[in-house]
């Protein structure tokens, strides 16, 4: 398993707060072990190189993010107060692993998938996630960045990303920089048959059998009321960090070029308990038999996005 760096995403979050109201927060990469500033152009003496690119996302304060082309979502105006307009290029997911390539403004219009990778610094590829896994990519060497949405369903794009890049950009593995936003990840509970999936497919050391005392309820002082699936419905704790580590590792990706968010999306809170980000699972507890589109509106979902 990679040994990698991790972040508080909060901490960002509060140091930001004068910026940007806790509605989001930029987070820098890590290379070799430390904050990715100055080093790409210090090491590849490419005065292109600088500066280098932040990812971040956005959190419940913000409101929900989801997005769709065939619907216009107000709350989405604060990405273009924060980038401008028109520099935002997002896809709308659908759960795959699915990346396309974008070149302009414009080139993902109308398309569906989960990931978009780019040479161009004026854009800001963006995916949204409410419990899935958002990986963010920075080629240090080619200047080629990207977004990810990595669901269950999913997970494993990371990969296939770096091959399109690879393709594409001549990206080499080696030169690429990780970040890993928050997700569910303590909390994250699921059956035999998805456990023994992601054994098979990625690795046993990202799944392991539930013990009692996980229970995410604890862990939460504003929304203690969520109940907790019992041990004998869904056995085991999948880790979908660990499932994208080992992805990223069998992809050639060094552990020190890596960071993580330790923030678990469901049970995040601040010091007043207040839940940082929106959660599918925590806002959408006891809820069955509602049509899609009405379920979908139950739970925020964020936007996660790379900048320049």
């Amino acid at each position: 398993m990679l040994q990698i760096n991790y972040i508080d995403f909060a901490d960002f979050l509060e140091v930001q707060h004068e910026l940007f109201g806790g509605k989001l927060a930029l987070v820098p990469f890590y290379y070799n072990g430390r904050p990715l500033g100055s080093f790409a152009q210090e090491n590849f003496d490419k005065a292109d190189a600088a500066p280098v690119p932040r990812w971040g996302m956005t959190t419940l304060a913000a409101g929900s993010m989801r997005f769709s082309w065939e619907t216009q979502n107000p709350n989405r105006a604060l990405l273009d107060q924060v980038f401008g307009p028109g520099r935002l290029c997002p896809v709308k997911l659908i759960h795959s692993r699915t990346v396309y390539s974008a070149e302009n403004p414009g080139d993902t219009s109308g398309l569906e998938g989960d990931g978009i990778i780019t040479l161009n610094r004026k854009l800001v590829p963006s995916v949204t996630v409410a419990d899935c896994v958002p990986i963010f990519l920075y080629d240090v060497a080619t200047g080629a960045f990207g977004a990810l949405h990595s669901g269950w369903k999913g997970t494993g794009i990371c990969a296939d990303a770096l091959k399109k890049m690879a393709e594409l950009y001549g990206t080499r593995p080696e030169n690429v920089s990780v970040a890993i936003g928050p997700h569910i990840e303590s909390c994250y509970f699921v059956d035999k048959e998805r456990a023994s999936w992601f054994a098979e497919n990625f690795g046993p050391e990202c799944v392991e059998l539930r013990t009692e005392t996980d229970n995410p309820a604890s862990e939460l002082s504003a929304v203690s009321e969520v109940s907790v699936p019992a041990a004998q419905d869904l056995p085991y704790k999948l880790s979908l960090l660990k499932a994208n580590l080992l992805a990223l590792e069998k992809a050639g990706v060094r552990g020190d070029n890596v960071v993580a968010a330790r923030e678990c999306t469901f049970s995040a809170c601040f010091g007043n308990g207040t839940p940082i980000f929106g959660s599918c699972r925590r806002q959408t507890d006891g809820v069955s038999g509602l049509p899609l589109e009405e379920f979908v509106r139950l739970f925020t979902v964020q936007a996660a996005f790379v900048s320049f």
